[in-house]
C-alpha cells in the first residue's frame, strides 16, 4: 500500500501542477512525494501519452515529440526534480546525453549518436552486460559437415565462420531500479508500456531546454 505524503500549501505554491492541454498531474506528485518511484514512472508514461492523445502508443512519434506541450514537460521535469533531489528527470537525462558527447541534431542513420546513446545508457542504467558468441557458416557448401560449433569444428572451419560478440543488453522493465540508489538520470522511463528504442535518442534531441 501506498503511503501518501501530506503536501502542504507552500509546496504546492513553489509546485504549480500546470498543464496547456488540461492534465491533472495530482497523482504523480503525490506519489514521487512518497517515494513511489514505480509507480510515478507508470504515471508519468500515463499522462504523456494522454497529454499528446496518444493512449495505447508504446513510443512517441518525431511528430508528436516535436508537439509535446511545454507547460506540461516542465510540470512533469520539475516534480521529478524536486522529489528525487535534482538526481531523476528529463532535464538531468539531457545534460548526461550532452557529456557523453551527444548533439541538439538529428542525422538518421548517425552511427556516431548511436554510440553517444549506448554509452548514455550505460551511464544512467540502462543497460547490462551480457556476452554471447553467435557463429555462422559462411561458405552454404560446407554447412551439412556444421556440428554445432563444436571445438574441432572451429580447427577445421575457422576460416569460413562470421563470428559476432553481444556484449551488453538493455535492462527489462523489472530490472530497473526503482530507488534514490539508482544512477542519477535513471528513471523517469516512462513506464513498462513504452519501449526504448531509436525514439528515444529523438526525444532526447529534440528536448526544448527552456520547457525544463
Amino acid at each position: 500500500m501506498i503511503k501518501i505524503k501530506q503536501i502542504n500549501s507552500n509546496e504546492m505554491n513553489y509546485l504549480p501542477l500546470r498543464s496547456n492541454v488540461g492534465i491533472d498531474y495530482t497523482i504523480l506528485r503525490d506519489l514521487l512525494a512518497a517515494g513511489s518511484w514505480k509507480e510515478a514512472d507508470e504515471e508519468t508514461g500515463r499522462v504523456m501519452l494522454n497529454a499528446v492523445e496518444q493512449e495505447g502508443r508504446h513510443y512517441f512519434s518525431q511528430e508528436v515529440i516535436k508537439k509535446f506541450p511545454c507547460e506540461d514537460l516542465r510540470t512533469i521535469n520539475q516534480l521529478w526534480l524536486h522529489y528525487s533531489n535534482n538526481k531523476f528527470g528529463f532535464s538531468v537525462q539531457k545534460n548526461i546525453w550532452i557529456n557523453c558527447g551527444g548533439t541538439s541534431e538529428l542525422v538518421e542513420y548517425d552511427v556516431f549518436q548511436m554510440k553517444v546513446f549506448q554509452k548514455f545508457m550505460d551511464t544512467i542504467g540502462w543497460r547490462k552486460w551480457r556476452f554471447s558468441l553467435n557463429l555462422r557458416m559462411i561458405d552454404s557448401n560446407l554447412k551439412g559437415q556444421w556440428n554445432s560449433g563444436s571445438r574441432s569444428d572451429l580447427l577445421r572451419f575457422g576460416s569460413k565462420l562470421e563470428i559476432t560478440f553481444n556484449t551488453h543488453e538493455c535492462l527489462s522493465y523489472s530490472d530497473l531500479k526503482f530507488s534514490l540508489a539508482a544512477p542519477s538520470g535513471h528513471l523517469p522511463r516512462m513506464g513498462e508500456q513504452t519501449f526504448i528504442g531509436s525514439w528515444y535518442r529523438e526525444w532526447l534531441l529534440s528536448l526544448n531546454p527552456n520547457c525544463l
